[in-house]
């Protein structure tokens, strides 16, 4: 039990400076037998949302958008998923080639998300009424890095020593092994 403890303070400590790094595992048989995983986090790129209520015409729709990314350029293939809060109904829609998405939707309470593989995800409430239009203003962050850095080390690496590491592959991302690593102490390399 007091190792279980030991390992969850471990872990939370080093997803706690933004980057989301992990111990995957310890096998004492191995030369290298600590094995930490780790990927960057786009922490300066997150999606912002504004939604703007107007008074709604007969012709508009009453609930619409656009999705862009932070660079203001035009995001299509999002897809915009509406959940009836009251009945769990469910309706989505895609932003178009000018990022815009237009649905109407009976008066009611909704859960609304965005769905998309290379922008994190937004999830919000919005209440529907007659007499209003909402209009969803999306500014979409990147997601996480695909790519997972493998470091193998033969001892536990401090917070700081692997604070230290991090930082050497963001700086040196073309050559991991050779700039980072410490021959007989540890070694990097991409998993991919």
């Amino acid at each position: 039990m007091n190792k279980l403890i030991i390992l969850i303070a471990v872990l939370s400590s080093y997803i706690s400076f933004g980057q989301d790094c992990k111990l995957v595992g310890v096998d004492t048989s191995l030369t290298f037998s600590y094995e930490y995983s780790f990927r960057f986090l786009n922490l300066d790129d997150s999606t912002t949302m504004e939604l703007v209520q107007t008074a709604k015409d007969s012709s508009a729709y009453n609930f619409c958008g656009f999705t862009k990314d932070n660079s203001g350029a035009v995001q299509s293939g999002i897809q915009i998923i509406v959940r009836d809060k009251k009945d769990n109904k469910v309706i989505k829609t895609t932003s178009n080639a000018k990022g815009e998405f237009q649905l109407n939707l009976p008066p009611g309470d909704y859960k609304v998300r965005t769905a998309s593989c290379m922008h994190d995800r937004l999830e919000f409430e919005v209440g529907i009424d007659t007499t209003h239009q909402q209009v969803l203003h999306v500014n979409l962050g990147l997601t996480q890095e695909i790519i997972t850095y493998q470091i193998n080390s033969k001892e536990r690496l401090s917070e700081e020593k692997i604070e230290e590491l991090m930082e050497c592959v963001k700086v040196n991302r073309e050559d991991v092994y050779g700039a980072c690593s410490e021959q007989g102490e540890y070694y990097l390399v991409v998993k991919g």
